[in-house]
């Protein structure tokens, strides 16, 4: 994906409250190659950024901001240039740690990426993000 060692912002946003952090990019490259890697279809809900503000007011999430666009290859989405993921940890995007499934919000050059991407097994990967909080 080219993240290399450029400096990436993270955030965990819970009910709108976030915490940042500026790491270097190596070390979450692994975890969000594998994301983009596993992302296995593009799901049929469509989100609008109405959808998304209320969903900072409401759940927790992980935020990750590119300091430029990079450009990703998924199965689900092909060829996108991208400079924000969004990975929710509750609510009705939550992440399932039974079936390891989990969802992926992607933000292009014309915004919002009107569906989100289910990851299979991205509750590992997501994990490993969050634990950069602890």
């Amino acid at each position: 994906m080219g993240c290399s060692s450029d400096n990436i912002e993270i955030f965990l946003v819970k009910n709108n409250v976030s915490e940042k952090k500026t790491v270097s990019g190596d070390v979450v490259k692994q975890n969000i190659d594998s994301i983009v890697k596993n992302s296995s279809e593009i799901l049929r809900l469509a989100i609008s950024d109405d959808y998304m503000t209320e969903y900072y007011f409401n759940n927790s999430l992980i935020e990750i901001n590119f300091n430029e666009f990079k450009e990703i290859n998924s199965p689900a989405t092909g060829r996108i240039e991208v400079n924000k993921l969004i990975l929710p940890l509750t609510g009705d995007l939550a992440p399932d740690s039974i079936s390891g499934v989990a969802t992926l919000i992607l933000y292009s050059k014309n915004g919002l990426l009107g569906n989100p991407v289910r990851i299979k097994n991205g509750y590992n990967y997501i994990n490993n993000i969050k634990t950069l909080f602890n």
